[in-house]
């Protein structure tokens, strides 16, 4: 069940990031120009609102897939795929590629490959963070079985009820 509800993460996500390119040059702009402002207004950034808005859309990139490089990678290991780490990277890729191609059919979008390296290192960064996480969370789960192990041995054992035939 939990290998079910990681994939369906994924592919709710890649939904998501679908949806986002299939929008027309205007609307995507207006979304990317209401996210800076409230970003002025929020950091009280002083930048001009063209470069920040720049910034803001390769942002957006990133992060949007740096979560699906999680995602991926933590559906993987639930699939118990073995290389995951590498098979989730390209399957990414192959995703940011296909969503570049994917905006040319968006009335006034286009397709970057400087927006397909972005989306990649953004997926190879979630993966990174995802292993790390791993990592952490046995290590963590390792000290905690060590530590009632530990505590276990200590204690005095307690005498054992002896039985009447």
């Amino acid at each position: 069940m939990k290998c079910l509800i990681a994939w369906m993460l994924v592919v709710f996500w890649m939904a998501v990031i679908f949806y986002f390119s299939s929008q027309p040059a205007v609307q995507s702009a207006k979304l990317s120009t209401h996210v800076t402002q409230l970003t002025i207004s929020f950091f009280g950034v002083n930048m001009g609102i063209d470069a920040l808005e720049h910034y803001i859309r390769k942002s957006a990139h990133f992060l949007i897939f740096l979560m699906l490089g999680g995602l991926t990678l933590h559906a993987l290991k639930w699939s118990r795929v073995s290389r995951a780490t590498v098979v989730a990277f390209v399957i990414c890729v192959f995703y940011a590629i296909s969503d570049e191609l994917h905006q040319l059919f968006a009335l006034g979008r286009s397709a970057q490959v400087r927006d397909v390296l972005i989306d990649s290192v953004g997926a190879a960064m979630g993966i990174i963070l995802c292993v790390l996480l791993i990592k952490l969370v046995v290590k963590i789960n390792y000290l905690y079985l060590a530590r009632k192990q530990a505590a276990l041995e200590d204690k005095p054992a307690r005498p054992q009820p002896s039985r009447i035939d």
